[in-house]
């Protein structure tokens, strides 16, 4: 489990022992599925992991949840 922690408008993710997983730099995390969670910065949505990396390489418009090892992702050129 993870709990979300907050500073000002940014939040980061602590593990259950109060570890820090990843800095207060984001503007929303969604629930973990799949070992994955969406987290945005601003309108800039990438995925992180349980120990705090991003999977992706660049940042996207939109994200959705992964289906199968597809995800559909909007950049400022569309869907892809």
């Amino acid at each position: 489990a993870f709990y979300k922690s907050e500073l000002g408008s940014k939040m980061g993710l602590l593990d259950r022992q109060g570890r820090e997983i990843t800095k207060a730099k984001y503007t929303k995390i969604e629930p973990f599925e799949n070992g994955l969670a969406r987290v945005a910065d601003g309108s800039d949505w990438n995925f992180i992991d349980s120990t705090g990396n991003t999977l992706l390489k660049s940042n996207y418009k939109e994200l959705h949840h992964f289906e199968g090892n597809f995800c559909l992702a909007k950049t400022d050129e569309g869907y892809g």
